[in-house]
């Protein structure tokens, strides 16, 4: 259901009428969705996303001029919040590739490296580790120890890479979460 917007609900929005933003947020909710989720390779984020995208347009719905704006306004508004979180995942993914690779070079719970050198730290990585399910616990030695690509792993697991790729993203996130509740100092680091 596309709803019309005017320029009076788009003012009465920006005075703060929340029949009027719920409105704008109804109108524009399903295409904006869309959008994200072809931005997204994680389809389980595109919510996440789109409430984002509704928050800061809300904060700067004085920079639509038009009713006819609001879409390309929350596309370029998407597009940023979409960059964002590459970005920080790409760093988070970053700091938990350097602790798992160290953990599958260590031999004992003395690791030489900075993330590791903390007994504490590994304990919780290895108990972490034990809690993932064996199938999590294999694409990730695959991943990081044999350092084969998500194609190379599906090969061996009979799965398309994209299938690869998301397992391993849900993987590093139950490993991530699990170790920042339980080790505060890898919380930290990462």
């Amino acid at each position: 259901m596309m709803i019309n917007l005017t320029d009076t609900i788009l003012e009465s929005a920006l005075s703060g009428d929340r029949q009027a933003i719920a409105t704008l947020v109804r109108s524009s909710h399903r295409q904006l969705r869309a959008f994200v989720a072809s931005l997204l390779l994680d389809p389980n984020d595109v919510d996440d996303v789109a409430q984002e995208v509704f928050l800061r347009a809300l904060e700067r719905l004085d920079k639509v001029s038009e009713p006819e704006a609001l879409a390309a306004f929350l596309r370029g508004i998407a597009r940023n919040v979409v960059r964002e979180r590459r970005r920080k995942f790409a760093r988070e993914e970053t700091a938990f590739a350097k602790l798992v690779i160290e953990k599958f070079e260590s031999d004992s719970a003395s690791a030489n490296a900075n993330l590791l050198s903390e007994p504490e730290t590994l304990q919780a990585l290895q108990d972490c580790m034990g809690a993932l399910p064996e199938r999590s616990r294999e694409m990730l030695a695959m991943r990081y120890a044999e350092e084969l690509n998500s194609d190379q792993i599906g090969d061996q697991l009979s799965l398309n890479a994209p299938a690869v790729r998301a397992a391993l993203k849900r993987a590093r996130e139950a490993l991530l979460n699990c170790l920042r509740s339980s080790c505060p100092t890898a919380g930290d680091v990462i």
